[in-house]
């Protein structure tokens, strides 16, 4: 169970109910480093990956990420081979698959979001899949695509917290829609605390493995599956209340179904946009719009680059 904590006249980045001046934070050096960004989908999610990774490729030098992969069987082996194929030398790729089962973990009992599979849940096992000399991943959802260089995100000092997120853009604090699950349980939860999207997570691994995060996750899932909204996001809520920093929104600029800018449509200046819902940008009836445009050029550029290329990855089943 998440421990109180004190609440202190909050600085720029802190966890608190209302943070300001996120660009505040402060940075600690990354430079040169390998990043390290991760994924974790099953076979329906698979076709969509090649985009989202084309456009991180796009904005870092040659062999600048390793990419962690966790899957499910139903991810072909041709379908990592062709990923393979459009990586090349441009980058590492790890294919994970987890020996422990998310299936009996809960989806969303809200039938508008029942489209996210048990697979969501994965990304709680990073931290103990992950080789121990990683200190810091950077999780991205599929649905999500890079306009920029991310290595600044890996460089904001956590100052002992566990995870980094954006706050979320339409559940903004723990009371909203009906509530965290179980919320009225628990008196060390403030309602007004902020709630935040866990389509962009970077992790502190040691911080995520000390205190237990993957079951304190799994077990809130189920105490509350009858009631589960946001299966793996509620849980994380839950179990890193307390211990997380607001990032600012350019690292997850969320985009709703809406083309407007007062819904989010503006993306100047967004490193990542992630669209959220059913309606994904990879959909044929999903609008004409310039960010459907960019789906659609990353796209292409990741069928031509597995096309032409070689997969010279050992980690990739032959």
């Amino acid at each position: 169970m998440p421990r109180p904590r004190r609440w202190p006249a909050w600085g720029a980045f802190r966890y608190a109910p209302t943070p300001s001046s996120p660009e505040q934070l402060v940075l600690t050096s990354n430079r040169g480093r390998t990043l390290d960004i991760a994924f974790a989908y099953d076979g329906a999610y698979a076709p969509y990956v090649p985009a989202v990774i084309e456009s991180v490729l796009e904005h870092h030098a040659a062999g600048e990420i390793d990419f962690w992969l966790l899957v499910t069987p139903d991810v072909t082996a041709e379908l990592r081979r062709r990923l393979a194929s459009q990586v090349g030398a441009r980058g590492r790729l790890h294919f994970i698959e987890p020996e422990q089962k998310v299936d009996d973990l809960p989806i969303s009992t809200v039938e508008e979001f029942s489209y996210v599979s048990t697979a969501a849940h994965m990304r709680i096992l990073l931290p103990r899949l992950l080789p121990e000399r990683i200190e810091r991943v950077l999780y991205l959802d599929v649905d999500i695509l890079c306009l920029g260089s991310l290595r600044e995100v890996f460089e904001v000092d956590l100052r002992g917290d566990i995870a980094a997120a954006g706050q979320d853009a339409y559940v903004s604090c723990l009371s909203d829609m009906g509530g965290l699950p179980g919320l009225a349980e628990y008196e060390n939860l403030r309602p007004d605390a902020p709630y935040f999207d866990s389509g962009v997570l970077l992790i502190d691994l040691p911080g995520w493995r000390n205190h237990d995060i993957e079951s304190h996750s799994f077990e809130y899932a189920r105490r509350h599956a009858a009631r589960t909204r946001f299966p793996d996001q509620d849980a994380l809520n839950y179990a890193l209340y307390g211990k997380w920093l607001v990032l600012p929104k350019k690292w997850n600029h969320i985009l709703g179904p809406r083309l407007d800018s007062p819904m989010g449509a503006d993306i100047t200046d967004a490193r990542l946009i992630q669209q959220i819902g059913p309606d994904k940008l990879w959909d044929e009836h999903f609008p004409a719009s310039p960010r459907k445009n960019l789906y659609e050029l990353y796209a292409r550029r990741a069928a031509a680059a597995a096309d032409t290329a070689s997969a010279p990855n050992p980690d990739v089943p032959a």
